[in-house]
Order: structure tokens, then C-alpha cells, then sequence
């Protein structure tokens, strides 16, 4: 049994497709998943800079979960077929290998092994904190502070670039217009 409120750290190949970049892949799967109630705490992947271009490929993923359902599970494969069915439902293929290596329940401060694979070891991690400007570490990062603001406020991101092309322009092309109309003045 997997209660309530227990810390998982899963570890899978998902693949991209030729429409479907490994950022977009990794957010709609982790949307399925807190619907599924589980929460993402972070995550970090290995993906290229291909896969984040739409080329397809397979890239490692490792998931920190915690259970928020109210009941937990039974068991860890529980957790993998909700993540196998999100990752299919995203992209049309099930994972190529994944596993629940760690568990921490309620109240310890330690993972605990669960015997399945395990993961690259943590000091090789690299990655942000879903939602923050942090690291994985937990120190902040421009890289995050700025994947972060492009991925989750692109729309803000793309309305000031066009307010500042915009701006340019109008210096660029009303300049000549305003000189041209003082000297007919003159």
C-alpha cells in the first residue's frame, strides 16, 4: 500500500513526435497526471535541443510525484499505468522503459528503494523546479527563471516583442515623415 501524501520519483523514455516537441510532450502528460491526483514537484530531462524542435526522438525523464487522491494506491504499478496512459494519450506510444526506483512515505525524511531501476544518481541532475525560477537544487537559475518565463508566458513574452518592433518602426519609418513635414513648413 502507497498511502496518502507519499513522495515517488519515477524515471521513464517517453519519445517525441513530428508535431510534438519534448516541452510539449512533458506538459500534457504532467496535466493528465495531476488529474490523475498526482502532483509533479519537479522534474528534469535529458531531452535535446532536436526533440525541443519537433524532430522526433526519445529522451529520459525523471518525475519527483507526490500522491494527493485522498486513498493512495496499491501499489507502485498503479502509478506507472497512470503514467503510461497520460504519455500514450499525449503521444500514440507508450513509454519505452519506465520505473518507480524510490518512495518516500509520510513522515520520513529518507527514500526508500523500491527495486525497480533507478535513475541516474541525483548529483547528475540537472533541471528546474516545475513552476519556479529554482534548480533542482533549489538555488534559482537564469536558465529556469527564463524557460520558465518563455514556456509559461510566452503570450506575455511575445505581445511585449511585438510591442517593442512595433515601437521601433514607428521611429524608424514617422522620424523621415516628421522631418520631411517641418521642412515644408520651413
Amino acid at each position: 500500500m502507497i498511502p496518502d501524501g507519499t513522495n515517488l520519483t519515477y524515471t521513464g523514455t517517453w519519445s517525441t513526435t513530428a508535431f510534438k516537441t519534448s516541452d510539449t510532450v512533458i506538459k500534457a502528460v504532467n496535466a493528465g497526471i495531476a488529474r490523475s491526483g498526482l502532483i509533479v514537484r519537479s522534474y528534469t530531462a535529458d531531452a535535446g535541443w532536436l526533440t525541443k524542435l519537433g524532430v522526433s526522438g526519445p529522451f529520459t525523464i525523471t518525475l519527483h510525484l507526490q500522491i494527493e487522491n485522498g486513498m493512495g494506491f496499491d501499489s507502485e504499478d498503479d502509478v506507472i499505468s497512470i503514467i503510461r496512459h497520460w504519455v500514450y494519450d499525449t503521444i500514440g506510444d507508450y513509454p519505452t522503459a519506465d520505473s518507480i526506483p524510490y518512495k518516500r512515505l509520510p513522515g520520513n525524511t529518507k527514500d526508500t528503494p523500491t527495486g525497480q531501476p533507478a535513475p541516474p544518481p541525483a548529483a547528475d541532475a540537472k533541471g528546474c523546479i516545475a513552476g519556479t525560477s529554482n534548480n533542482v537544487d533549489g538555488n534559482f537559475s537564469l536558465s529556469c527563471w527564463f524557460g520558465n518565463l518563455t514556456t509559461k508566458g510566452l503570450t506575455s513574452v511575445g505581445f511585449v516583442a511585438i510591442l517593442a518592433i512595433l515601437g521601433v518602426g514607428l521611429l524608424v519609418f514617422a522620424r523621415p515623415a516628421a522631418v520631411a513635414s517641418s521642412v515644408r513648413r520651413a
